[in-house]
């Protein structure tokens, strides 16, 4: 897929959840660009502090609950 800062830009102020030491956290979207070709996030946990690029590939969507509204990645 082919990341534009337009589409990227959606994902600023979403929450994902991102894979880390066999835990799946829950986390918010900060900012997003490409480094080398490759899609990064800033993001930073949604209990907790601190902040940290990862690439895009160890996000996902969390689970919506029915009826709830899908975020856009």
């Amino acid at each position: 897929m082919t990341y534009t800062a337009a589409t990227m830009s959606q994902a600023i102020g979403q929450t994902v959840s991102v894979r880390f030491d066999g835990f799946q956290v829950a986390m918010r979207v900060l900012d997003a660009k490409q480094s080398y070709g490759v899609p990064r996030v800033q993001v930073t946990p949604v209990s907790g502090t601190g902040t940290a690029w990862i690439d895009l590939t160890r996000c996902s969507r969390p689970e919506q609950p029915s009826g709830s509204k899908q975020v856009a990645q």
